[in-house]
């Protein structure tokens, strides 16, 4: 995004900007809201559909393992910073601790006998034999059920009977057949060359299980990090899942090796920082709360959280009280962006908090600083930032996995982890989302808006890299560029493979087909008329049936990797009839107008095509007329037109002034097929649980898996359970 100068200054297309001062503790960011009317739009995943196996593929390069159980427990619960600890390790009976559990024949005949054997190792912790009582209200499409789920005793109000995600300690997931285990065990001597994890479907599946609970934890919970563990047989793996990555243990032969035992006694009796929760937030007072709630119009019983945010310049804090909000979950690994509306106790009156993981980078700006100076300069349509900066935390509640991918024992083939640090913010505006327009003329001006601000903010040396619908809110009929996180400066562009910056759906069909390309101003502008189509075909009528509105989304929008629906969509332009949006004509001619910008900027003209093209001095007007019909003639002319913002904003304000809009055509959510748990068109919204091989399996392994089949999620109320 930039850089700093020695003088501090921070450089931006050779232009010295003067920073902020830097706060003096803490501060926090915003996140999109939850809408079921929206897909997961997730900023550094590819997938589109979001199935377990998805998940599994997209989490192999941030994991890190196998570490020593001697290092991990050193490293994360070291017994100098537990009061009085007493070590479980002499408790510990070799081949008898557990001998109940290793009679099971079957996966289903562990929990029971394995949850009556480690009690005694930590009586402060109750474990939950879940597989059959699971969460559906999680953040995902489907059913939350790890097979045993533990609770801690500090746990305000009564034990959950099954799981219950948002207050959760930790998941434990058994397995019975090796081929479902991703975690491989790789000679001493060649751990620098190979992966530890598996590539197999069923191997994945299994990662994408376990990090989808780690994930639906990290979601509803203010934690910094997590803790699980991994059963197959014999044999554990402890896990720690933070917003980097996540790191593994060695397999544990917990019949004979007292390291699991010695670790669930920790766990049990470790301070709040080591176990995960996050300090920096407190519970308010009964007052505070209530007139938190009144504010926010919020329902007596939800819970409040409240963390004092410091000053950028003064350094005087803006305490704010909020709730966490439904958010839909994705991988482990990623922002962990929470964002809502906030109560600011001191002004009595509600601003946006922003609560997030944001990369780490020698040309990253943090978005906080990115606010300031782009409302020092009087750009419009972006709200003001109040507060911002790295939370202050204890440094086991940083993240680890930077770390540890150096260490000697970590496989490193396909290993790629990115460096993320918690940060807050605070915007002053409080707003609608893109998705509740009251009418097709506020989306489009709300779009022209962005535009504007966008041209502005690239002038100044500033590239967005995110125009997705998440990003754009609607104050006061007009729209605010938000979410300036992957922004970068001009001078320093560069291909980003490892973060692919912008939200899949609206990427541009250039970065959809490259992963190693640039992000340039052309591919924004792109976004831009994505976000336009998505809306208006996904919340407004259109003469398309259920069946063809459902392939033309799934089509162009949630295409595999390589874009070929975005750019079939292009070329062919089939889809887009003059009759697609009949109440709507001058909605249709600007995304035709649109369409064919874009379309033969993608054009690629042979060397004689050139040659077709004439002057108009030496030509009659025969002549030049067939020259502009020629694909060679709109290739140069969308060329010059994508060279600055102009033509595409003149677009935008020529359609807007133009004839007469519709009034209250407001966002109505469209029908689509949906798709059930094996990926096929069906009766049931879910995501994808396993792949279709595993038909294939015996019927007993059926039997087996089948109490962890999907269902829907709904929404649920946190409670405030910040144990200290």
């Amino acid at each position: 995004m930039g850089h700093a100068t020695e003088d501090g200054h921070i450089q931006w297309q050779g232009m010295p900007v003067s920073p902020p001062q830097p706060p003096a503790t803490s501060s926090s960011t915003p996140i999109k809201p939850s809408n079921p009317a929206d897909r997961l739009f997730s900023t550094f995943t590819h997938f589109c559909h979001l199935t377990l196996n998805s998940i599994g593929k997209n989490m192999i390069g941030s994991m890190v393992g196998p570490m020593p159980i001697k290092h991990f427990l050193e490293s994360f619960f070291p017994t100098s910073h537990i009061p009085r600890y007493c070590s479980m390790a002499n408790s510990f009976k070799k081949g008898v601790s557990f001998k109940q559990t290793l009679k099971a024949t079957g996966e289903l005949d562990m929990y029971e006998p394995f949850i009556k054997e480690v009690k005694p190792f930590a009586p402060e912790l109750h474990f939950i034999n879940s597989h059959a009582r699971g969460d559906k209200k999680n953040g995902y499409d489907f059913e939350i059920k790890p097979d045993v789920s533990v609770y801690h005793e500090s746990l305000d109000g009564p034990i959950p009977a099954g799981c219950d995600i948002s207050n959760l300690d930790m998941h434990i997931e058994f397995k019975w057949h090796r081929f479902d285990n991703p975690f491989l065990a790789p000679s001493d001597d060649d751990w620098d060359q190979v992966a530890f994890l598996g590539c197999s479907d069923t191997q994945q599946d299994t990662l994408g299980q376990i990090g989808a609970y780690a994930a639906a934890q990290l979601t509803s919970q203010l934690r910094t990090h997590a803790f699980s563990l991994y059963i197959l047989c014999n044999t554990a793996h402890i896990i720690q899942w933070d917003r980097e990555g996540t790191v593994i243990t060695k397999p544990i032969l917990y019949t004979t090796n007292p390291s699991l035992v010695e670790w669930f006694s920790q766990y049990s009796k470790v301070p709040p920082e080591l176990h995960s929760i996050d300090t920096s937030v407190s519970c308010p007072s009964e007052d505070e709360a209530t007139s938190a709630r009144a504010k926010l119009g919020l329902q007596a019983d939800m819970p409040m959280f409240k963390t004092a945010i410091p000053g950028s310049d003064d350094g005087s804090p803006l305490s704010v009280i909020f709730t966490i909000p439904d958010v839909l979950s994705s991988t482990p690994a990623c922002h962990g962006t929470h964002a809502c509306p906030t109560y600011d106790h001191s002004g009595d009156h509600m601003v946006f908090f922003k609560d997030s993981w944001h990369v780490n980078g020698p040309d990253m700006i943090p978005e906080g600083k990115i606010y300031v100076e782009l409302n020092r300069n009087h750009i419009p349509y972006v709200p003001t930032c109040l507060r911002s900066g790295n939370v202050q935390c204890w440094p086991e509640q940083e993240m680890q996995m930077m770390k540890y991918a150096e260490s000697p024992w970590a496989c490193r083939q396909g290993l790629s982890i990115t460096s993320h640090t918690h940060y807050w913010l605070i915007l002053d505006v409080v707003r609608e989302r893109l998705t509740n327009f009251t009418s097709c003329r506020e989306l489009v001006q709300a779009i022209h808006d962005v535009l504007l601000a966008h041209q502005l903010a690239y002038a100044l040396g500033l590239l967005h890299c995110d125009i997705s619908t998440g990003n754009i809110i609607i104050l006061q009929g007009h729209g605010y560029l938000i979410d300036w996180d992957l922004a970068e400066a001009r001078n320093i562009l560069k291909p980003h493979q490892a973060t692919h910056t912008g939200t899949w759906q609206f990427m541009s069909a250039h970065l959809v087909k490259d992963a190693s390309a640039t992000h340039t101003f052309k591919d924004d502008l792109e976004s831009s008329f994505w976000v336009l189509l998505w809306m208006v075909v996904m919340f407004s009528m259109s003469s398309f049936s259920i069946e063809e509105h459902s392939n033309f989304i799934r089509g162009t929008f949630e295409s595999a990797p390589g874009g070929e629906g975005k750019w079939s969509m292009l070329v062919s332009q089939q889809k887009l009839k003059k009759d697609l949006f009949p109440d709507w004509p001058l909605l249709y001619q600007l995304l035709k107008d649109l369409v064919d910008l874009f379309a033969y900027d993608y054009y690629t003209p042979k060397d004689s095509d050139w040659n077709l093209l004439v002057s108009s001095e030496n030509h009659s007007l025969r002549e030049i007329t067939l020259m502009q019909a020629l694909p060679i003639f709109h290739h140069k002319q969308s060329i010059e037109r994508l060279q600055n913002h102009d033509y595409i904003i003149k677009c935008f304000v020529t359609h807007l002034n133009s004839g007469t809009w519709p009034e209250n055509d407001i966002a109505v959510m469209q029908h689509l097929m949906k798709i059930n748990c094996w990926g096929e068109e069906g009766s049931s919204n879910v995501g994808i649980l396993k792949s279709k091989h595993i038909l294939g399996r015996i019927l007993e392994e059926e039997e087996e898996r089948s109490h962890k089949r999907v269902r829907p999620r709904h929404g649920r109320h946190k409670k405030c359970n910040t144990r200290t």
